[in-house]
């Protein structure tokens, strides 16, 4: 006689498939996070850069509560489109200098996008200036969603610990120098 420690154990064919099933899911849940780690670690291709853009002004008027306004174009001609962030700083030409006023912060959280040879009108409240002042605006590559969601889990990783670089830039653009109203 045999002693029950030879005999073979056999598996039932249900729990076989259990463990099949199981190796499937915890396999291809490995693959779906390494291809995840992948796309997060990679950084975005870059196309070209965004430094073509320019704002021209176009006059001063009055918005529809009387208050005096300016009128700026924004004129995208990079091979990007872009966003002008949510602020703006306003310099006035001081003793040759351009001196900053209060940044002004605008009441949404990301400006209009700007296609790739398009323009934007602008308006702001026109600063209470005696000289010369232009305004200082930044602006982005616009990203779409997939983009901003992986640059913000890039970020958290990167506070971290690792060592991921950054992929946004931030431009800086000004306008044309403008005269106050009185001078024109």
């Amino acid at each position: 006689m045999t002693a029950g420690a030879d005999r073979a154990q056999s598996v039932s064919p249900s729990r076989r498939a259990r463990r099949i099933v199981l190796t499937t899911v915890v396999a291809l849940a490995v693959l779906l996070l390494a291809l995840l780690a992948g796309l997060v670690m990679r950084p975005n291709p870059r196309e070209g850069t965004a430094v073509a853009v320019s704002a021209t002004f176009v006059g001063y008027t009055n918005n529809a509560a009387g208050t005096r306004v300016v009128i700026f174009s924004i004129n995208n001609r990079s091979p990007l489109a872009i966003r002008r962030e949510w602020y703006y700083e306003v310099q006035v030409l001081t003793g040759g200098t351009w001196a900053p006023q209060p940044t002004v912060r605008l009441p949404y959280a990301r400006g209009p996008v700007i296609p790739p040879n398009q323009s934007e009108i602008w308006t702001i409240n026109a600063p209470s200036a005696d000289g010369k002042w232009r305004v200082w605006f930044p602006y982005v590559e616009h990203r779409t969603r997939f983009q901003e969601m992986k640059e913000t889990i890039r970020r958290k990783l990167r506070g971290l610990g690792l060592p991921l670089k950054g992929t946004g830039v931030t431009y800086t653009g000004l306008t044309d120098e403008v005269e106050p109203p009185s001078a024109q």
